[in-house]
């Protein structure tokens, strides 16, 4: 049996390659461009590190190369994982990664409907009101904090866009 390494593999024979995750086969240079970090270190410094360890051609077709059981699958999974190569799997199903969920709703405003809206502008005003005619008696600093968060808030409700 060759012991091939990510250097030393007739790769000029092979299309298409098994993805682990989805399990359908993707082109090579796909393949190459996700999994790189993964098949630089198919080194051959120990048995782990040879391309055949993990990945055989297909009887049905030599051209592509397939995953040799589902350990090795899953096993590459997760050190694809580790090399930042893929998200987590939580993060492949839930269709966005952390980083991208955070952009997302922080760019999204949460949209409120209409008449909710003006229920709850309504309710601030009256409160930033009955906050400024207590101020006028008691001008205690942690009222006047108060009206200002409501103030805020205001600011949030109306700056909504539909």
């Amino acid at each position: 049996m060759n012991r091939y390494t990510y250097t030393t593999y007739p790769w000029d024979r092979i299309s298409q390659i098994e993805d682990p995750v989805s399990g359908q086969n993707m082109e090579r240079v796909l393949f190459f461009e996700m999994y790189m970090p993964v098949l630089m270190s198919l080194d051959g410094n120990d048995m782990v590190s040879y391309i055949d360890f993990w990945l055989e051609r297909s009887p049905v077709d030599t051209s592509i190369l397939r995953f040799i059981d589902d350990m090795g699958r899953h096993d590459w999974i997760q050190y694809a994982i580790e090399q930042d190569c893929i998200p987590t799997m939580k993060e492949l199903c839930a269709g966005e990664n952390i980083k991208d969920k955070i952009k997302r709703e922080r760019v999204s405003p949460k949209i409120i409907k209409p008449k909710n809206v003006q229920k709850k502008i309504n309710n601030i005003l009256k409160c930033i009101k009955d906050i400024e005619n207590t101020i006028k008696t008691d001008p205690d600093p942690k009222l006047i904090e108060k009206r200002d968060r409501a103030y805020l808030m205001l600011n949030k409700l109306t700056d909504v866009t539909y």
